[in-house]
């Protein structure tokens, strides 16, 4: 659900990019988007929201993190985002946390990251917007009417009657295309189950506006993309899986294959050079430095069983010792 939650925030934000900077950083300028992306060295990072604007007459970074409930590590990540994209940017960054439903253990700022002795090394502050204590009117000023679909999400915002007065303004402010956010959002904090039917029921005469918004459009969008990323993941996992074990399977098999070959083989060159030796030592003992210098680099045990046959039709030292030196070369 949180995930489903971030994607409705992203939308809306995108639509109104102006309008969430004017939300977070009041009198800051929205300028342009920026990948969300980054990277330093091997390390991958991915805040929600990362804005280029133009704040008190400069070029900055507007960092929003999304959250439906809190996250223990958010101070700390909020820090390591904050410090990467500054980093990697060289510009000044402002990093708010927007929380949108109401929760407990909401990790407040500062953040301070503290070194085994106790002693602090950073201190870090940013923002925490928690939309539950903000006034449901707030979004009816000019310039913040793009955030309408949150007005449920506000204190007090849970009634049927902020629904229709959001319905009103949408429709009067020219927004709605963003009827199915509206609805969206007003799900999340509508639990009894007649206000569920009711909010069903009011939406659905709006249904022709719904289908045609562009907002829905994003929506049904977004949904198809993570079902066919999500069946790509459980493809792959699967593929992997089985892929795993056939080549475990055929590598061991395969292994075993080739031990047991080289192993045959080496034991066969082993006993010829045993016996090449022993043959040597009994009827040629002035050559066995000479055959243990000169076959030492032959591994083929085929050459060896040759020349183990050869030199039993020798009848000189002079004889045996060219059959050596013969195989010696040929083996070069």
């Amino acid at each position: 659900m949180a995930k489903v939650v971030d994607h409705l925030m992203k939308i809306l934000a995108k639509a109104n990019r102006q309008h969430l900077v004017s939300l977070v950083l009041p009198g800051a300028t929205y300028v342009s988007e920026l990948a969300t992306g980054l990277e330093i060295q091997s390390r991958a990072i991915e805040p929600d929201i990362l804005y280029n604007i133009i704040w008190a007459d400069q070029e900055g970074i507007l960092h929003v993190e999304l959250q439906r409930r809190h996250d223990s590590e958010m101070g700390k990540r909020a820090w390591q985002y904050n410090s990467v994209t500054s980093f990697l940017t060289q510009k000044p960054v402002w990093t708010s946390v927007v929380y949108l439903m109401k929760d407990h253990g909401i990790v407040e700022p500062p953040y301070r990251h503290i070194l085994p002795d106790g002693s602090v090394s950073h201190i870090f502050f940013y923002q925490n917007i928690k939309l539950w204590e903000l006034p449901r009117e707030l979004f009816k000023k000019p310039g913040l009417e793009g955030l309408l679909p949150l007005s449920t999400l506000t204190s007090g915002g849970a009634q049927r009657a902020v629904v229709e007065e959001m319905i009103a303004d949408l429709q009067a402010t020219q927004k709605q295309d963003l009827l199915p956010l509206a609805f969206a959002f007003a799900a999340l904090v509508f639990e009894n189950t007649d206000d569920r039917e009711w909010l069903k029921r009011r939406f659905e005469l709006l249904h022709d506006i719904v289908e045609e918004s562009w907002a829905y459009q994003e929506m049904v969008r977004e949904a198809a993309t993570r079902s066919l990323l999500q069946g790509i993941e459980q493809g792959l996992e699967q593929g992997l899986e089985q892929g795993l074990k056939q080549g475990l399977q055929q590598g061991l098999q395969q292994g075993l294959q080739q031990g047991l070959q080289q192993g045959r083989q080496q034991g066969v060159q082993e006993s010829t050079r045993k016996m090449l030796a022993q043959y040597i030592e009994l009827h040629f003992p002035t050559l066995l430095p000479v055959l243990e210098r000169e076959t030492y680099s032959i591994s083929d045990p085929e050459t060896l069983q040759q020349l183990l046959v050869d030199l039993f039709k020798s009848h000189t030292v002079e004889d045996a010792q060219n059959l050596i030196m013969r195989v010696r070369d040929q083996a070069k």
